[in-house]
């Protein structure tokens, strides 16, 4: 089946020192790669080819609207496949979502609607509920449904994946990253998993839930406790979803507001002088290595990466 990589971002290597509080994980090295402006994969591939799948089934056309329940991350995505293919977009976030967020999606043309943080998944008001109303009420109106729709981690597992085990020379041993939808997880790590045990290897994939999530108690128990508020964006739920495949995770670990964001703000704070693109690491590299998917910034000058993306994944076969 043919695979091309979303945008050929490089991975970067992190000083020691920063990341001392994540070596129980048992890596020597961390490897970061950053969805940021000054690489081409701007738009995540689950976006563009939920979008892509749809057209080919002659469910939408080009100047219909996409209608998406999103906490930013998915709705730049698909902002940003609707202003290049010429569909109008509705957004719903709960209001706990940054301004940066809501005014990138408003840049590119996109309305959004904000609905309140604290109300439960089933809620008529909440901002899911409220999506698939505004798609059910609106002329031309698709809900992507990013939460159910397999065509998000197939795009992973035939984009994501084959790129980071190529930056990585197969030598990867751990692959870490947050689950909202899952599908970058349950995608990528399906993809180096299989890859590593046809040489012989195992990879480990990891997922940090912020505390307050149901997914740590549904991963371990199979059920799980009355799910809280948590102020990290973008990860973690307080109900299950049809894109998350637990079978390819080895450990979800719980995480606090306040250890996510320091965590950040240290990460922010490395010079650009220690932080190396991996293609000038590879060889010096030893032990076990673990990379590290995490979302980086959203700058106004990112459409003509975007829009490079976009024609390279144009390219991509999704498997029927």
């Amino acid at each position: 089946m043919p695979r091309r990589q979303s945008g050929r971002i490089p991975l970067y290597s992190l000083p020691k020192a920063r990341v001392s509080s994540i070596r129980n994980l048992g890596a020597r090295n961390f490897l970061l790669t950053l969805r940021s402006p000054e690489q081409a994969r701007l738009i995540q591939p689950g976006q563009f080819v939920m979008v892509k799948c749809a057209e080919e089934e002659g469910r939408i056309k080009p100047g219909d609207t996409l209608v998406e329940s999103t906490s930013g991350n998915t709705g730049l995505g698909l902002a940003m496949t609707a202003a290049v293919k010429g569909y109008k977009c509705v957004f719903t976030m709960p209001d706990k979502m940054s301004k940066e967020k809501v005014d990138m999606l408003k840049a590119y043309g996109a309305e959004v609607v904000i609905t309140r943080t604290d109300l439960d998944h089933d809620h008529p008001d909440s901002y899911v509920q409220v999506a698939k109303r505004i798609a059910r009420e609106t002329p031309g109106g698709f809900y992507t449904d990013q939460y159910y729709n397999m065509a998000n981690p197939e795009a992973h597992y035939l984009t994501t994946g084959p790129e980071i085990w190529e930056k990585t020379e197969g030598q990867i041993d751990c692959l870490v990253g947050g689950i909202g939808t899952g599908g970058t997880m349950s995608g990528a790590g399906r993809y180096v998993k299989e890859q590593a045990a046809k040489v012989g290897r195992e990879v480990r994939v990891v997922c940090p839930d912020p505390e307050g999530s149901i997914y740590r108690d549904m991963f371990y128990r199979g059920e799980h406790d009355e799910p809280s508020i948590y102020r990290v964006e973008g990860i973690g739920h307080d109900f299950m979803v049809g894109t998350l495949d637990f079978s390819v995770i080895d450990d979800v670990r719980n995480v606090s507001d306040r250890d996510s964001f320091l965590t950040a703000r240290r990460l922010g704070s490395i010079p650009r002088d220690l932080v190396h693109p991996l293609h000038t690491q590879v060889t010096r590299l030893s032990h076990a290595h673990m990379v590290n998917v995490f979302a980086g910034p959203w700058e106004r000058d990112s459409t003509a990466t975007g829009v490079h993306a976009l024609q390279e994944l144009e390219q991509v076969t999704v498997r029927g």
